[in-house]
């Protein structure tokens, strides 16, 4: 048999593959990556989070490699989140059921309310909350308890480094694979949460007019995953269905947060959280059909419907993603489409959260620049390249570490996206920080400028 028999099309293919993963195999084995560990929160948290009578935040974090997994206690609540953004939110919560407990308890709203009607009122949280909420466990032994720690975003990049420059077939797969599927996800709180959203939230506080309101007075999320501050929205606005309890709350009232709290206040006024939900899906709906009849790409039909039913999601969180598409879409922004498809995927509130957030900066780059050239579409995290040829990457991160997949997910940048986009500069904008080593390997592979505590 002569050699050149052996290199068939096939055989010659599978060979360069195989070359090819053997190649990326000594480079990732030739690496050195760090491993992520407990950190001290005092290095990412602001000092007067620390004197605040409503809770205490544990000195220990465990960090995944991108995101903070913080422990807080509180009187009615012990639980612990996953990044800066959900630890202000919770602290919104915590403040928000202490002012419901100190101001409206069961007996004295009670006697208020059966004063002035015959209804009968619900006046006391649902069974399963009376009691002291208690999702901690010890921040050693978190890796061990994946159960009952947040999912995060760790899955994403994992995935990402994998599928970069395979977007056609595996991006579209991926959002059909995990979309509405509960067993995608061992997460308890989030599997709850999707079923309240899935089931519920249209209904209850679509119709539930004095749910949205009472939430909005106390400047909380109607769509909180938080079981018990969920029960007592639910017991309030019952009770306002006979006396005026939002008359109660005087024109100047507010809820004393301290400062970088606020960053979940000024999201909830930017995604108008408070609106109809029912009518933010009809209009979610409408653009989505609008956009699929001008794409070109006869699959994004398919991905607008993922997206939809995707229960990671809130109706304002997608309102806000669909309404930056048609904005870039309005502003010539090729690729525009694209950040519906990856944003499909999302397979937590945390990664939704982390998309929204990403796409949201995106949006404020268009602004800023008066137009950006194209979204990136051979990556499922949110990037863009601007009119100058610049590559930029939000990434909403508490502290990124240099692990196995961040440097996939760079290494796959550097090789697939450079060329084919004739790149000509490169910037990272992170929300929080990142390792020296990281910024190094960064550096190393031609990022050009990396800014961190970025505002997103």
């Amino acid at each position: 048999m002569k050699i050149s028999e052996l290199f068939t099309n096939n055989a010659l293919r599978k060979f360069v593959i195989t070359l090819f993963f053997l190649y990326q195999s000594d480079i990732l084995k030739a690496e050195s990556f760090e491993s992520p560990q407990n950190i001290s929160v005092k290095k990412f948290l602001p000092a007067e989070l620390f004197n605040d009578r409503d809770f205490t935040i544990s000195l220990l974090a465990k960090n995944d490699g991108y995101m903070n997994t913080y422990t807080i206690k509180s009187k009615y609540i012990n639980t612990q989140v996953k990044g800066n953004f959900f630890l202000m939110k919770m602290i919104s919560e915590i403040k928000a059921i202490n002012f419901i407990e100190d101001n409206f308890p069961s007996d004295v709203v009670f006697d208020k309310a059966i004063r002035g009607t015959a209804k009968k009122i619900i006046t006391s949280p649902i069974n399963a909350t009376k009691k002291l909420i208690n999702t901690v466990t010890d921040v050693d032994k978190l890796a061990d308890t994946a159960s009952s720690v947040p999912t995060g975003i760790v899955n994403l990049f994992g995935y990402v480094g994998n599928a970069i420059g395979d977007i056609a077939s595996a991006g579209y797969q991926a959002g059909k694979e995990v979309i509405g599927s509960e067993q995608q996800s061992n997460n308890s709180q989030f599997d709850k949460h999707s079923e309240f959203v899935k089931e519920q939230a249209l209904d209850f506080v679509g119709y539930n007019k004095s749910y949205r309101e009472i939430a909005k007075l106390l400047k909380v999320d109607p769509y909180t995953e938080n079981e018990y501050l969920r029960s007592e929205l639910n017991r309030i606005a019952s009770i306002e269905s006979a006396v005026n309890i939002a008359g109660m709350f005087s024109p100047s009232f507010s809820i004393s947060v301290v400062g970088s709290a606020n960053s979940y206040l000024n999201y909830a006024e930017k995604v108008a959280v408070y609106e109809d939900p029912r009518e933010i899906e009809k209009l979610n709906s409408q653009i989505l059909n609008v956009l699929t009849t001008n794409s070109s790409d006869k699959s994004f039909g398919e991905s607008a419907k993922l997206f939809l039913s995707n229960s990671s999601y809130s109706p304002p969180m997608r309102k806000s993603i669909i309404d930056v598409v048609k904005e870039l879409s309005e502003s010539g922004v090729t690729g525009h489409n694209h950040l519906i498809l990856i944003s499909a995927k999302a397979q937590s509130r945390e990664e939704a959260q982390f998309y929204l957030d990403s796409i949201s900066k995106i949006s404020e780059l268009n602004k800023k620049e008066n137009g950006l050239d194209a979204i990136v579409t051979e990556i499922l995290l949110p990037s863009v390249i601007n009119k100058k040829k610049k590559l930029i990457i939000p990434l909403p991160v508490d502290y990124l570490v240099w692990t196995k997949d961040v440097s996939k997910v760079f290494n796959g940048i550097k090789m697939k996206i450079y060329k084919k986009y004739d790149i000509k500069g490169s910037e990272v904008l992170i929300s929080g920080q990142l390792t020296p080593k990281c910024e190094e390997e960064l550096k190393n592979l031609g990022i050009d400028f990396i800014n961190t505590n970025i505002k997103f």
